[in-house]
């Protein structure tokens, strides 16, 4: 997760972005948010949205660094994911 010095893995059962959203938010120990967007920041800085494809096509043990925002007026989280 961003700024530890120690890295976490995260194992899925299913290559499914709501999977991945299931597996962050109980190891962050975040509270169900009403919506949650996923998106990947690539080296470059592109952004993208993450959808099942993309976590398809994860390698397996991918190494990224993990950061979340949450809306102050909506309560919506965003997971940024860094690799």
């Amino acid at each position: 997760f961003q700024g530890e010095n120690i890295y976490r893995a995260i194992y899925l059962e299913r290559l499914a972005v709501d999977d991945l959203v299931a597996k962050l938010t109980q190891r962050l120990e975040i509270q169900a948010a009403p919506d949650i967007e996923v998106i990947r920041k690539t080296k470059k800085g592109v952004t993208v949205k993450v959808e099942d494809s993309v976590i398809a096509q994860l390698d397996d043990q991918q190494d990224m660094e993990v950061e979340c925002s949450f809306a102050k007026d909506t309560g919506n989280l965003t997971i940024y994911l860094h690799y």
